[in-house]
């Protein structure tokens, strides 16, 4: 079978995304509930989209709000708390020899194409796909 293409998945695949997503999970408890919740305690949820996760926490009438000062934590600090993975510049500079096509998916209302080039790895797939 011949390769055509390779697919990746942006955040946590190739941009460590964690300690972003941890300083707006505390953000958010800190602002709307005064409370400090436990590192163990945040990571329980990672994977769930953001509403499902925040419905673990707190009551359904306090989800939406405890989202919003997420989301906003999250796109005012995004470019400066994320970084690739050791290794990925590498990987996909291999990849874009081999003349492969890249997919890079990334949830959709983000501006994840730039987010991507901040690193220096959106160049390297010239005829490369975005979801």
């Amino acid at each position: 079978m011949k390769i055509r293409g390779i697919l990746f998945d942006l955040d946590g695949t190739l941009i460590d995304t964690i300690d972003l997503i941890i300083q707006a999970f505390e953000h958010s408890f800190a602002v709307c509930l005064n409370k400090k919740m436990p590192r163990a305690e945040l990571v329980k949820y990672f994977g769930l989209p953001l509403r499902s996760a925040m419905e673990n926490y707190v009551d359904k009438n306090q989800v939406e709000t405890l989202c919003a000062v997420y989301r906003e934590f999250n796109l005012k600090y995004h470019d400066e708390l994320i970084k690739p993975f050791p290794g990925v510049k590498e990987t996909l500079s291999v990849a874009a020899a081999w003349n492969k096509n890249g997919c890079c998916y990334f949830q959709k209302g983000t501006n994840g194409q730039t987010r991507f080039a901040v690193y220096g790895v959106g160049n390297l797939y010239r005829s490369g796909y975005w979801m």
